[in-house]
């Protein structure tokens, strides 16, 4: 298996900026959906691996978590209720974190998030053996694509096969509206039901599967699929970041917020999903925001307990070592997000 480590946080700095605002009003909206996920019932078998959940526990801004000890997976003890958050919130949680943007603004986002994704992604397939050429002619099927921002990647490096589902339909418009060419279909099928359906050679997910509260039916329908299929995703796991979510508890989580996300993973689960879908992992990339998160929290608690010369001149420290200081949380492999290739035996 081939690891990478870390990356430049210059390629988030837009997205980063706007973190930076402490945002009060979306801090008290969380707290009133995070009171419904407080008062449902708790769950009686891990999501991943359908053994009785037990394990390790902690507690992060009053939701008790637990790390089942079978699996690893991380998951809220209480249950969310059906549609969770939405049926609560509102079907514009992920319309904030991918707002409708104009020509420019688009192929700038996607240059510098997603088509190092799919750089990486090419780099480990033509080290197993499959050319750049060949791989971007393959049947390329992005599950939970968006704003068709990978999508974009891909057709702006010449692939042609390619389609993406999204549940999401004002995020698959803005897709379409950027990549008319591509198949691009809002639905809102379970992902175990159209990984049956949906025939491809690579399967890409990008910070979906934690989405999913039936993991184990995903992972069991990849069982079936031919040898040879590819598998590209990412998740957000047990982390430093997760740690500062629980510490900061007066600020807006970001990684681990019991909203967006309720369950996280780790690198045993990870593995653990693999051997259910009988792949085999084949690189991954770890990196994370860790040390973002790290500045973000800090500064904001001291925005108002400083003066404004000597809290810009903090602001500016942690900010300049944040790519120093995530290579070192990186490198020991307690960094919050992984990428992964797998392919099927």
């Amino acid at each position: 298996m081939r690891t990478r480590y870390s990356k430049p946080s210059s390629d988030i700095a837009p997205e980063f900026a706007v973190r930076m605002q402490d945002d009060a009003e979306n801090i008290t909206k969380y707290k009133d959906i995070i009171h419904t996920l407080i008062s449902s019932p708790p769950r009686r078998n891990c999501i991943l691996c359908q053994s009785l959940l037990e394990g390790e526990t902690f507690e992060n801004r009053d939701v008790e978590y637990v790390q089942c000890n079978i699996c690893g997976h991380v998951q809220s003890r209480p249950c969310p209720p059906p549609n969770y958050p939405y049926s609560i919130s509102g079907n514009n949680l992920f319309a904030k974190l991918y707002p409708d943007l104009d020509a420019t603004a688009y192929i700038n986002r996607r240059d510098r998030i997603y088509t190092p994704k799919l750089d990486w992604l090419l780099e480990c397939l033509e080290h197993e053996g499959i050319s750049r050429r060949n791989a971007l002619n393959l049947r390329w099927t992005e599950l939970g694509c968006g704003a068709g921002y990978f999508l974009s990647a891909l057709e702006h490096a010449g692939a042609q096969n390619i389609q993406g589902i999204d549940a999401d339909e004002k995020l698959v418009l803005q897709a379409k509206r950027f990549i008319p060419n591509a198949r691009i279909t809002s639905q809102r099928l379970p992902l175990h039901q159209t990984v049956k359906q949906v025939h491809t050679d690579i399967y890409v997910a990008w910070f979906v599967l934690e989405h999913i509260e039936a993991p184990h039916l995903f992972f069991n329908a990849l069982q079936k699929l031919p040898k040879g299929t590819i598998l590209a995703f990412s998740v957000p796991v047990f982390s430093i970041a997760t740690l500062l979510d629980i510490c900061f508890s007066n600020l807006q989580a970001r990684h681990l917020d019991n909203v967006v996300h309720t369950q996280i993973y780790t690198d045993e689960s990870i593995k653990f999903a693999l051997n259910i879908s009988n792949m085999s992992l084949k690189s991954q990339w770890i990196f994370g925001q860790d040390a973002e998160d790290f500045a973000r929290y800090i500064t904001l608690s001291i925005k108002n307990k400083m003066s404004f010369k000597l809290y810009e001149e903090k602001k500016s420290a942690l900010t300049s070592m944040q790519d120093k200081l995530q290579e070192l949380i990186d490198i020991n492999e307690f960094s919050e997000q992984r990428h992964i290739l797998a392919i099927k035996n």
